[in-house]
């Protein structure tokens, strides 16, 4: 019998979280990215299941390979123990931004494809 894999997640995001998707965003939204930033700060964290991000981002979902080593050291690393941040999301038209956290969603994925995974949600 297997037993399930607990993954430990921070409360809230770190600083420098903030700062790679502030970066991020300002690729995508230039000066309106400071809007994203303000509200994603405010919003409160809530949950979601890995899959049903990374389908709603349509990125593809990043193996723990030798090719994507970052997925592997962070898959190795929550099975582990370490705590990682929760993820920052912003909605756009028909699609959703991982401005924070996509190889920890990936790594998420991996060990439980419906794994709650803590998450900002800009609205």
């Amino acid at each position: 019998m297997t037993h399930p894999i607990t993954v430990h997640w921070k409360d809230v995001p770190d600083e420098k979280d903030y700062d790679g998707a502030a970066a991020y965003c300002s690729l995508l939204y230039g000066e309106g990215a400071e809007r994203y930033m303000r509200t994603l700060r405010c919003s409160p964290i809530v949950a979601r299941r890995a899959n049903d991000i990374l389908r709603a981002s349509g990125l593809p979902i990043l193996e723990p390979n030798e090719q994507d080593s970052r997925v592997r050291d962070i898959v190795l690393k929550m099975v582990s123990g370490k705590r990682y941040a929760p993820v920052l999301l912003i909605p756009a038209t028909n699609y959703l931004v991982i401005a924070d956290g996509y190889h920890r969603v990936c790594a998420a994925y991996f060990i439980d494809p419906f794994m709650a995974v803590p998450c900002q949600l800009a609205n």
